[in-house]
C-alpha cells in the first residue's frame, strides 16, 4: 500500500511514516474484509478506495494551506480517511 507522495513527504518531516503504516496495518483487515455481496453497484470501500479519497482530500486543500500542513495534521487526515470506512 502506497500513500500519495505529497503525504509521504509530509510524514518524513518527523519520521512518522512508521506510525502511520502501523496504524493502517492494525485496521487493514476491517477495510479489506469489506465485500458487496448485496450491493454490487456500490463503491467498494477497500484500501484502494481509501487511498483515492485521501488523494482527493489532499487535492482539495488550498495551495497556501498545503505549505503549512504539519505531520500531525497529516496523520489526522490519514486516520480520519481510513477510520471513516471502518464503522
Amino acid at each position: 500500500m502506497k500513500l500519495p507522495s505529497e503525504l509521504e513527504d509530509i510524514l518524513k518531516k518527523d519520521n512518522s511514516q512508521g506510525v502511520v503504516t502501523s496504524f493502517i496495518e492494525k485496521i487493514k483487515h476491517y477495510i479489506s474484509s469489506n465485500n458487496l455481496t448485496f450491493f454490487p453497484e456500490y463503491t467498494e470501500h477497500n484500501i484502494n478506495h481509501n487511498i483515492d479519497v485521501l488523494q482527493t482530500s489532499f487535492d482539495l486543500i488550498q495551495n497556501d494551506a498545503k505549505n503549512i500542513i504539519t505531520p500531525s495534521d497529516n496523520k489526522v487526515l490519514i486516520a480520519g480517511t481510513f477510520l471513516d470506512d471502518v464503522a
